[in-house]
């Protein structure tokens, strides 16, 4: 995962919890500002915590990882544009969703490895379950750059500015 964890906007709790099932088989690692609070549930969690870093350098983090981490936020009426970033690796996404609402599905649906999870605590253990057998089914599996211009071929720049030339 990449990014800043803050308040109660974007809560990495239930993903923890989803990769502590996993202990052992998986390491989670994150990049990113937190709180102290959020500190000290990464630490109780074993995660790997790298902090902030450079753009360039957390770049290249996103180039080793073999599965990419969104953890969802509360808001229903925008998409995090890291979204766009991670379809871009053509690595498997696991999305952990705040909402069976997240405007970021119709996105997640359409990639060829792509998981969305969501943050209820009666389907914890079973979701746990669907994490470890994405991650084992879709180790190593990418989408290559074809792929994904077909299938985001409408939030490509050349698209949005075909759309832009059209108005004007």
């Amino acid at each position: 995962f990449t990014g800043n964890i803050y308040g109660d906007f974007r809560d990495p709790t239930y993903t923890l919890e989803l990769f502590e099932r996993l202990k052992g088989s998986v390491q989670f690692e994150m990049i990113g500002a937190v709180d102290a609070e959020t500190k000290s549930k990464l630490d109780s969690h074993n995660v790997i915590y790298h902090g902030s870093k450079k753009l360039n350098e957390t770049k290249e983090e996103l180039k080793k990882a073999d599965v990419l981490v969104n953890i969802g936020n509360r808001m229903l009426n925008q998409v995090p544009s890291k979204i766009f970033e991670y379809i871009s690796y053509g690595k498997p996404i696991i999305n952990v969703c705040k909402s069976r609402e997240c405007p970021t599905q119709p996105y997640f649906s359409k990639h060829l490895y792509a998981l969305n999870l969501f943050e209820e605590e009666a389907l914890l253990d079973e979701q746990a379950e669907k994490l470890g057998e994405f991650i084992q089914n879709n180790y190593g599996s990418r989408m290559n750059c074809d792929e994904i211009t077909k299938l985001y071929e409408t939030c490509t720049p050349q698209y949005c500015a075909a759309q832009m030339k059209s108005i004007f």
